[in-house]
């Protein structure tokens, strides 16, 4: 037959080098069932021929039997040594190796190589039903191995501490089995101090239920998964900490009771990368029990656990992450957390304060202000009352709902809105002190959101209503430490129509309330407004309005940006505390109460002229000017002299683009604002404005590449002047120089211009 023809050598080669075991033994036997039984004692079922010696390496594979096959030990008193054992099916075969019910040898099986004698790879499975009176089953001089897939199963009373102590292991091979299904009612002895395994499952499928126990001082590791099976409990009582770094599945019960008090932590570690703890039996806590320790990774609570006294903790530390889902945490123990520890919550309450209801419910709480919540699930999620009040990162990916802020809560870190709306109750406020912010089209806070950094930079604030996301920008020129806080609203009960000239309509849907939660005296901050994300094409909602609740109406607060495609409006403020929205424009003046301006050019300049309603009783008229949407300056005042209709030239140093506007000052300090228009110059040479001034001054660059600018002094001391540039036009800051006549020197196209100018 062609199995016959092959020969003993090359079945070694294989074993050597392929299957990587030591033959210490002088041939290498394998299994061929010629005796067509499964008899370890039948020698026409080896190849070659014969019974196993002592001396020999036994291979049990798919090389002659292409099928999965059982091979059985012999029976009655009769055992069985070899030099090393191999168990090492194909996939998808399985090769089982058993110690009948009837063999009461001990031992049943003796391995006699002095290094790795026992190897189990996957698909391959050693059963032990040993009935012997005493002793060991099976012995080994040297180590065994039990790969990934491979199983070695205990059904026997005897003892297991021989060979558990033999094992050898590997976080590689974590998912090698090792399975106790002791028969009978009565407790079982798990040898477990000092050793490891890779997948222990405990059952108790043989008769009645089981108890398995175990005790020592020595530490306990589990590379793989801890299988507590239905009808089964574990009891162990070690000294020492249990390390896991797979899976726990609990159907049966597992107390965990160590014998010895020690506040230094009799704990459960959990130390690999991903683990999950179901718990669908029972959990008990011994009184010496510390609780869990999560030292790695990410523990995934599949099933809600109970902390069953108050010395028991669930221990999250530094840079680990507890994954809650739906499931709960609830007893009279305590969850403790460490610097950066992660928590994901998907209950519709995280943290409810009471032990009623919520993710959390233990009766002790005790958070580092750095732990960073997720908010996962559907529908409406609440934080929950007792939630902290400052914590690292939240991270909200609530589908197709919103997670609602029931506290004054601090966000000290990074803010991830990747799913759903942020909600902050009227109670309540939401503040972000980190600097890593990231939203999505149509993620937004919806409440009271406040901001803080004490650096000068650009602060995003992806806010907005029940209607729409409607996101601001601060920028911050210096570096204070101010905070500013932005809440969208619609169906505001301020009214929308009481309005003031040039004002024509106020949208009902974006509108923001602004608070600067710090006294800001200076000019320093300034509001970007994306008008453009509202309507395309553009809305005639073109410009901002504020709530004046000193005359109970909306007043103009800038004009259309003048900047070709760009659609946004950046507003200076001193202190921006108050009511926006956005407005249109009244382009036609009204009858009763109007101030119409006009303007022509001239050979001096641009020449203004308006026509004030005889129904006005005017005490002096302002011009005022506003560059790039900002506000609005008065640069010339003049008496009215009872004339309806008033012309005034203006130099034509004023910008590229500007938008002029007169207001008429009447009695009891009324006053009557005209409608605005848009002035541009073609003049080309650099000329300041106002002039003189005394805080900035303004000029217009046909060339915007220059070096420097610099001021000087009748006595020749030079200034260098701080300046903030859109586009060609440049804001050149004066108000640090003493008044007196100066010349702004321009470095510019290789040459330099001198410019005179009166500081005021």
């Amino acid at each position: 037959m062609l199995k016959r023809g092959i020969r003993k050598g090359a079945i070694g080669i294989v074993l050597l080098l392929g299957l990587q075991i030591a033959s210490w033994g002088q041939l290498v036997r394998t299994w061929d069932g010629e005796g067509g039984d499964s008899s370890w004692s039948n020698a026409v079922n080896w190849h070659p021929n014969g019974l196993p010696a002592p001396t020999d390496t036994i291979l049990l594979n798919n090389a002659l039997i292409p099928h999965s096959y059982h091979v059985q030990l012999p029976t009655g008193t009769m055992g069985a040594t070899i030099a090393a054992l191999m168990i090492a099916p194909e996939n998808p075969f399985t090769i089982t190796l058993e110690i009948p019910s009837t063999n009461t040898a001990s031992p049943a099986l003796q391995l006699m190589a002095p290094d790795t004698c026992m190897r189990i790879k996957q698909g391959g499975v050693i059963i032990n039903r040993s009935t012997a009176a005493t002793g060991n089953p099976i012995v080994l001089t040297g180590i065994g191995r039990i790969e990934n897939g491979g199983k070695y199963l205990h059904q026997t009373l005897r003892g297991n501490a021989h060979w558990v102590a033999r094992l050898s292991w590997d976080k590689q091979n974590a998912h090698g089995m090792v399975e106790f299904d002791v028969p009978g009612n009565g407790g079982y002895i798990v040898s477990i101090s000092g050793r490891q395994f890779g997948t222990l499952i405990l059952s108790s499928s043989l008769a009645g239920r089981k108890t398995y126990s175990g005790s020592g001082s020595s530490k306990l590791i589990i590379w793989g998964e801890l299988r507590i099976q239905s009808n089964s409990t574990l009891n162990f009582t070690l000294n020492n900490q249990i390390e896991l770094y797979n899976d726990v599945h609990i159907e049966g019960k597992w107390i965990h009771a160590p014998s010895v008090t020690d506040l230094l932590g009799k704990r459960i570690l959990f130390k690999g990368e991903h683990a999950r703890l179901s718990v669908k039996g029972e959990m008990q806590w011994g009184s010496r029990s510390n609780g869990i320790r999560l030292e790695n990774g990410l523990l995934q609570l599949a099933t809600s656990l109970r902390l069953g006294h108050d010395s028991c903790a669930m221990e999250i530390l530094d840079a680990t992450h507890l994954y809650l889902d739906t499931s709960k945490l609830t007893g009279p123990g305590m969850l403790i957390t460490q610097a950066n520890s992660f928590i994901t919550l998907g209950d519709s309450i995280g943290i409810s304060g009471d032990t009623l209801s919520g993710n959390i419910q233990t009766q002790k709480i005790q958070l580092s202000k750095s732990t960073g919540f997720a908010f996962i699930g559907t529908g409406r999620h609440h934080t929950g009352k007792g939630f902290p009040d400052a914590i690292g990162t939240l991270k909200n990916r609530i589908l197709q709902g919103e997670l609602l802020i029931d506290n004054k809560l601090s966000v000290r870190d990074t803010l991830l809105l990747l799913t759903g709306k942020v909600l902050v109750c009227d109670s309540a406020e939401l503040t972000f002190l980190g600097n890593t912010l990231i939203d999505c089209d149509t993620c937004y806070v919806k409440g009271w959101f406040y901001r803080k950094s004490d650096r000068m930079v650009e602060l995003g604030f992806p806010i907005g209503n029940d209607l729409l996301k409607l996101p601001l920008t601060l920028i911050k020129d210096v570096a204070d430490t101010s905070i500013i806080g932005f809440n969208s609203i619609s169906n505001h009960p301020i009214s929308s129509s009481s309005v003031s000239y040039p004002l024509q309509s106020i949208s009902e849907a974006t509108r923001w309330k602004i608070h600067c939660a710090d006294s800001d005296s200076t000019n320093k901050k300034s509001i970007v407004i994306p008008i453009s994300m509202f309507s395309s094409p553009p809305s005639p909602l073109n410009t901002l309005a504020r709530w004046d609740s000193t005359r109970n109406m909306w007043a103009h607060v800038a004009s259309p940006n003048q900047m070709g495609k760009d659609s946004i409006r950046t507003i200076p403020f001193r202190n921006p505390s108050g009511v926006y929205a956005l407005a249109s424009f009244n382009v036609i003046a009204l009858p009763e109460r109007s101030v119409q301006l006009s303007s022509s050019a001239s050979k001096e300049g641009c020449r203004l002229r308006w026509v004030s309603s005889t129904q006005l009783e005017v005490m002096h008229y302002t011009i005022e000017v506003s560059s790039q949407g900002g506000p609005f300056r008065r640069i010339d005042s003049l008496p009215s002299h009872g004339k309806s209709i008033m012309e005034k030239t203006l130099a034509c140093h004023l910008f590229r683009a500007t938008t002029l506007r007169v207001v008429a000052h009447l009695a009891h300090r009324d006053s009557v604002v005209s409608n605005t228009i848009q002035v541009k110059s073609n003049w080309s040479e650099v000329r300041p404005f106002p002039n003189p001034t005394s805080e900035s001054l303004w000029i217009y660059l046909p060339e915007s590449t220059y070096k420097s600018l610099l001021a000087i002094g009748i006595d020749g001391k030079q200034f260098e002047l701080p300046y903030k540039q859109w586009g060609n036009e440049v804001q050149v800051d004066v108000h640090g120089l003493r008044s007196g006549t100066y010349r702004l020197l321009i470095t510019r196209s290789g040459r330099l211009e001198s410019i005179p100018f009166i500081k005021r």
